[in-house]
C-alpha cells in the first residue's frame, strides 16, 4: 500500500507511533485516547487494550514493511491473535431491577449494539438502552458503499466482518415453580436475540465531510418481525373523530419539532409480533428454573461454531438452556456491515417473573 492514498488520519495515527506514542501508552487509570493520536483504541475494564478500527489499519501497514509478509498472511495473525475491534453497550438496573412478567410486559427491549462497523453514534442517538426500532417495514437497506461515506474511519471490507457476539445478562425467576424437569427445562423466562437493519431512506444523505449522525429513528426490526394492524370496523362517526384528533397530535408534534416529517394517516400501521414459545433459532439463553439467587450468564455465539441442531451437541446447548439452533455460526456469519444486534427479556404464563439487574452485548469484529 503506497502512503500518498492512506488518509490522514491513518498517517497522524502512525506518526504518534512512530515518536513513541505507543497506542496502549493511555495514562494510568484514564482510557481516553491520548491527545493528537485520532480515533485510538481504548483500555477495557478488564486492562485489555481494544484497538480502534485505525489501529489495526496501522499495525497491518506497519507489519507489512516491516516483514514483507502478504496481507492474507498478517490478516491470519491477526485472526490467531483476535486482534479486533470490540464494541460494548450496557444497561445496570442495580438497585431498580427490571421485571418481566405476564402482569406488565412479557417483552421488554434491553438493549442493541453499535451497528456493526461503527464504533459510536457519531454525535446522533440510538436510544442504545431505551426502547425497540420503530415497528416500520425494512423497504431499503442501507447500502455498504453509503455506510462507507457515513464515517471518518475505514470499514471493514470483508462480507461477514464479526467474529464473536457475546451476550451477558445477570438475572433470575420468581424463585419458585410446580414444574419438573432439569435445571433448565419448563424454564418460562428467558432472553432472546435480535437483529435491526439501517433504512436507507431515513438516513439522509451522509455529510460531507463525515461522520454522519445515527439515529433510532433509521432502524427497522428484522426479528423480532411486526406485522400490519389490521384497524377495527367503527362506525363513521368514531372515524372522523379518530382522524381529527390524531391530526391534532401531528400539530402539536409540528410545534415541538418543526422538521419533523408529518405521517400519511392513511399508511398502513405495523406493530410488534412476538411467538408464545421459546425460540430455538434466537433464544440466548432461559433463567434456571425455581432459582430465586441472581445468575450471572455469559453466551458466546462465535462466526466458527459448527454444532448442527439435531446432534448431541445440539441438545446439549438445548438442556443447558439455549437455543438448539443457535450453536451452528450461522447468524453470528450472516451479519452485515450495519447490522444492529439486540437483546430482549422474556416471560411467559401467569406468576412466572424475570427479574434483571445488568444486561450486555459484546460485539468484536475484523476491521480489514
Amino acid at each position: 500500500m503506497s502512503f500518498r492514498i492512506i488518509p490522514a488520519n491513518i498517517i497522524s495515527r502512525i506518526q504518534a507511533l512512530g515518536i513513541g506514542q505507543a497506542p496502549d501508552a493511555a495514562t494510568e487509570g484514564d482510557s481516553d485516547a491520548i491527545p493528537g493520536t485520532p480515533h485510538a483504541g481504548k483500555h477495557n475494564d478488564d486492562g485489555h487494550y481494544d484497538p480502534s478500527p485505525i489501529d489495526v489499519v496501522v499495525v497491518r501497514i506497519m507489519l507489512a514493511k516491516a516483514t514483507k509478509l502478504p496481507v492474507d498472511v498478517i490478516d491470519g495473525i491477526f485472526e490467531l491473535a483476535e486482534y479486533w475491534v470490540h464494541t460494548m453497550t450496557a444497561a445496570d438496573y442495580t438497585g431498580h431491577e427490571l421485571t418481566v412478567s405476564s402482569r406488565s410486559i412479557q417483552d421488554k427491549f434491553l438493549v442493541r449494539s453499535l451497528p456493526i462497523g461503527f464504533t459510536s453514534e457519531h454525535g446522533g442517538d440510538l436510544d442504545l438502552k431505551g426502547e425497540p426500532a420503530p415497528a416500520k417495514p425494512l423497504h431499503n437497506q442501507i447500502p455498504a458503499k453509503k455506510l462507507e461515506r457515513m464515517a471518518d474511519y475505514p470499514l471493514p471490507k470483508l462480507q461477514g466482518p464479526v467474529r464473536k457476539i457475546v451476550f451477558k445478562f445477570t438475572s433470575h425467576d420468581q424463585g419458585w415453580s410446580g414444574e419438573t424437569g432439569g435445571l433448565y427445562e419448563n424454564s418460562w423466562t428467558w432472553f432472546e436475540a435480535g437483529l435491526e437493519r439501517l433504512e436507507s431512506s431515513a438516513t439522509g444523505e451522509p455529510q460531507d465531510p463525515p461522520p454522519t449522525a445515527l439515529r433510532r429513528e433509521a432502524l427497522r426490526p428484522v426479528y423480532p418481525i411486526i406485522t400490519e394492524v389490521v384497524p377495527e370496523e367503527e362506525d363513521e362517526d368514531d372515524a372522523h373523530d379518530k382522524q381529527d384528533e390524531q391530526e391534532e397530535a401531528q400539530k402539536e408534534d409540528k410545534k415541538d419539532n418543526p422538521e419533523a416529517k408529518e405521517t400519511n394517516l392513511d399508511e398502513p400501521q405495523f406493530e410488534y409480533k412476538f411467538p408464545l414459545l421459546h425460540s430455538p433459532k434466537w433464544t440466548v439463553c432461559r433463567n434456571k428454573r425455581a432459582h430465586r439467587d441472581w445468575q450471572e450468564h455469559s453466551i458466546t455465539w462465535a462466526c466458527h461454531d459448527d454444532v448442527k441442531p439435531d446432534s448431541d451437541g445440539g441438545k446439549s446447548l438445548e438442556e443447558n438452556g439455549r437455543g438448539r439452533e443457535t450453536g451452528d455460526g450461522e447468524f453470528v456469519r450472516s451479519l452485515q456491515l450495519g447490522d444492529v444486534v439486540t437483546l430482549w427479556a422474556k416471560s411467559r404464563f401467569p406468576s412466572w417473573t424475570n427479574s434483571v439487574q445488568a444486561a450486555s452485548i459484546d460485539v468484536y469484529w475484523a476491521a480489514t
